[in-house]
């Protein structure tokens, strides 16, 4: 009976400290902000192999809880779903391309098909009641270039951030906006440089690691190690650069964005084919050549081989 009975209190007592964490998983705070955990699985190949990894990240709810609301009706109707890791430099892009044999496409039209007018009607963020979104409904992100004060977080280890859309209004007046494109940074430098201006939602788990396995943190740095160059020192880009030259501009339309760039610093691009066989003449396409350095911020390291979002879940 007394065997029962302690078994009975065992079960009792394990069964209330599960429900007690449980209640209390929702109320993690860390660095004076309420934390939500979230999982983003990528697809990618290994070896011939098709592979799947899920990084795990926390969400600092208390330090732009409008943007996060942002990244989660995106992901919860399934926007990044599919999108391509379209960096690896020294950071990891998604959310702004999808891959349509072997070339980059923008997913604008599926953001556009999510954050309507319906949808963006009378949000508002901070306390002053700034409108969510501007007239082409891209959000005002909570950037500290926006008068958002107040968030810990830095663009250091593995910091998830809603990439900022630094434009030009009708009017020549600059703003600070945000889209659906995302970014998993490692330290300020290249198109990241000034914290006070991205709007850093949360940061990835480093703490994750087990027998198999690196850390969630670890893995990431591994891919982008991993993937800026083929085997045989070729590295790919994608040039985001708008000149004012007209001339240089037609070129750069004309010829695509993507490049890649062999181990004795030779540019090519895509044939009809997808494939980079057309090599840029030294002589003609001086100028582009001097833009890519010129403008090497805007020259975004390509994964060369597929690297894709395959979901984002939260807990």
């Amino acid at each position: 009976m007394k065997k029962i009975i302690k078994g009975f209190l065992a079960l009792a007592l394990s069964s209330f400290f599960a429900l007690g964490a449980a209640a209390c998983s929702g109320d993690v705070v860390k660095e004076g902000s309420k934390i939500q955990k979230c999982s983003i699985t990528l697809s990618y190949t290994d070896d011939g192999e098709v592979k799947d990894r899920t990084l795990g990240f926390e969400l600092y709810l208390n330090f732009a809880p409008a943007t996060i609301e942002h990244f989660k009706y995106l992901a919860e109707n399934g926007y990044f779903n599919g999108s391509a890791v379209s960096s690896v430099s020294s950071y990891l892009e998604f959310g702004a391309f999808e891959l349509k044999d072997g070339v980059y496409t923008s997913i604008d039209d599926k953001y556009s098909s999510l954050v309507t007018a319906e949808y963006a009607k009378d949000k508002t963020i901070g306390k002053n009641g700034t409108p969510r979104y501007t007239d082409l409904f891209n959000i005002v992100g909570e950037f500290e270039a926006n008068g958002f004060g107040g968030n810990k977080l830095t663009l250091s280890s593995g910091a998830l951030v809603v990439k900022r859309d630094y434009s030009k209004d009708a009017n020549n007046t600059y703003y600070d906006t945000g889209r659906g494109t995302m970014a998993v940074v490692f330290g300020s430098g290249s198109y990241f440089n000034v914290a006070s201006k991205y709007a850093i939602i949360g940061k990835i788990v480093s703490d994750d690691a087990t027998d198999d396995e690196e850390s969630s943190l670890n893995f990431a740095k591994t891919l982008m190690s991993d993937y800026s160059s083929d085997d045989n020192g070729n590295t790919y880009y994608y040039f985001g650069y708008n000149s004012d030259d007209e001339e240089l501009n037609r070129k750069i339309e004309n010829y695509g964005r993507q490049y890649m760039k062999d181990d004795d610093g030779v540019y090519y691009r895509l044939d009809g084919n997808g494939k980079y066989t057309i090599e840029l003449d030294a002589k003609d396409d001086d100028d582009l050549i001097d833009a890519f350095s010129d403008n090497s911020v805007y020259m975004q390291v390509l994964p060369y081989g597929a690297i894709t979002i395959k979901s984002v879940t939260f807990e």
